[in-house]
């Protein structure tokens, strides 16, 4: 993880909608939202971290789109009605992506932070 994020350099994302999304094992649905800038970068990032020692883990059978979840629901019904609202309302979250976290998740769901690691190539 280090090695990646030292060889890649921090980078813009901007949010202007919401989308629903699942988890492809049960009715559980979710709110996204999705970058309209930034996701080309976020996506070569997801595929420099599966490599090396990461590259098995990739489910490549399971369709990836950038996103920042937002909420969890019951169904994908619910998570749509959510994603509807506040697409109505707009939406617009912006940011710069500076860091990468690793986190461990126990049998409980409880996320701790192992540690964070910089983006730190510079823009030349």
């Amino acid at each position: 993880v280090r090695t990646v994020a030292e060889a890649v350099a921090p980078f813009p994302f901007a949010c202007t909608r919401a989308v629903t999304g699942t988890d492809h094992q049960d009715e559980t649905g979710y709110a996204f939202l999705i970058p309209d800038t930034g996701d080309g970068d976020i996506l070569e990032l997801r595929n420099q971290l599966h490599t090396g020692p990461f590259s098995g883990l990739l489910r490549a059978d399971i369709p990836y789109v950038p996103h920042i979840t937002i909420g969890r629901f019951a169904s994908v019904e619910a998570a749509g009605k959510v994603c509807d609202s506040l697409n109505t309302f707009g939406i617009d979250v912006s940011g710069r992506i500076t860091a990468l976290t690793i986190v461990a998740m126990d049998t409980q769901g409880t996320i701790q932070e192992i540690q964070a690691i910089s983006l730190s190539r510079s823009k030349a």
